[in-house]
C-alpha cells in the first residue's frame, strides 16, 4: 500500500475512533466476549498428534471423536494436492471447502435411535442470552450418543460425513 492510501486509511480510522491496541490478555478482555475468546483460544491449542492420545478417554460420550482425525487427514491431503498442483484459490477452495461444509448439510442424528452420530468438541457460547439460552442447554443435556453397532462394516460416525474409514 503506498504512502497516501495509508495515510487515508489512518485518516478514516481516527475519524470513526478506530484504534488498535495489539494483543489483549485475558484478564483485560471484555466480559461479554469472554467466554467467545476462551473457546477460540482452546480450539487453538488443539494439536493434531496429539488429538488421537484423548480419544480414548471419552469416547464412550463421543464416539465420533474416532473419525475426526481421519476427516483431518483428508481434508489436508486435499489441500496439500491443491497446494501441489498450484490451483488458484477459487479451484482449491471448491475442492476443499464441501468436505469442511459438508457436515453442516448433513443429519447428526442416527437414522435407527435418533440420538447423536456427532457433537461440538467446544459447543456454542450462550453465555447472556436469556431463555434462548435455557431452552438450548436443556436440549443439549438431553441429547445422547448413538450406540448403535456399525452397519455393513463401516463406522456409523463417518457415514455424515461421506468418509471412508
Amino acid at each position: 500500500m503506498n504512502q497516501a492510501e495509508k495515510a487515508s486509511r489512518s485518516n478514516l480510522a481516527r475519524q470513526h475512533h478506530i484504534g488498535f491496541r495489539g494483543p489483549v490478555q485475558p484478564d483485560d478482555w471484555p466480559a461479554t466476549h469472554k467466554r467467545l475468546f476462551s473457546d477460540v483460544l482452546e480450539l487453538g491449542r488443539q494439536k493434531y498428534g496429539t488429538f488421537v492420545e484423548s480419544i480414548s478417554v471419552d469416547s464412550i460420550q463421543k464416539p465420533w471423536r474416532s473419525v475426526t482425525k481421519s476427516r483431518a487427514d483428508r481434508l489436508s491431503k486435499l489441500a496439500d494436492k491443491a497446494w501441489n498442483e498450484d490451483k488458484n484459490e477459487p479451484s482449491w477452495r471448491a475442492n476443499v471447502e464441501n468436505d469442511v461444509l459438508h457436515r453442516f448439510t448433513v443429519e447428526v442424528a442416527c437414522p435407527q435411535c435418533r440420538n447423536l452420530l456427532w457433537g461440538s468438541e467446544i459447543p456454542a457460547a450462550t453465555d447472556g442470552i436469556g431463555a434462548r439460552a435455557e431452552k438450548l442447554e436443556f436440549r443439549r443435556q438431553k441429547r445422547k450418543p448413538c450406540r448403535c453397532p456399525p452397519m455393513w462394516g463401516q463406522s456409523q460416525f463417518a457415514a455424515p460425513f461421506g468418509l471412508i474409514v
